[in-house]
């Protein structure tokens, strides 16, 4: 059976984490402010919250989200994909940094500065 596939389906500055060492879809997880979204079928994804409460009773309330986990630790919801900016606006998910090109130089301009490369041992930092 297929899935959603998050990396490829969603923007790049999103943060999607996976089990190490594997590339299998049904193991991506895009991290939130309030808990994680995960591919639950073909055209499905689900989300789960970290807690009960607000952020909960918002989810569970959409007209497109349906309620498959309710505990003490979170809520667990299943809703299509055409509905992932809805969930998206109470779940928040996490932006990954963008470093402007200034802000690169200058980032590798520390690390040239506080690091060197021996032949034997690897990178060393400076002290």
């Amino acid at each position: 059976m297929k899935c959603v596939n998050l990396m490829e389906r969603f923007p790049k500055n999103r943060v999607i984490r996976t089990v190490p060492g594997t590339r299998d879809p049904w193991n991506f997880e895009m991290l939130c402010k309030y808990g994680h979204i995960f591919p639950s079928g073909e055209n499905e994804l689900g989300a789960a919250t970290v807690r009960r409460g607000i952020i909960a009773n918002k989810l569970a309330a959409l007209d497109c989200a349906t309620r498959v986990q309710h505990g003490d630790d979170g809520t667990n919801i299943y809703f299509d994909v055409s509905a992932f900016r809805q969930v998206a606006k109470i779940i928040k998910p996490r932006r990954r940094r963008q470093l402007t090109p200034e802000q690169l130089e200058e980032a590798r301009a520390r690390a040239a500065a506080n690091f060197s490369l021996s032949p034997t041992k690897g990178p060393q930092m400076k002290i």
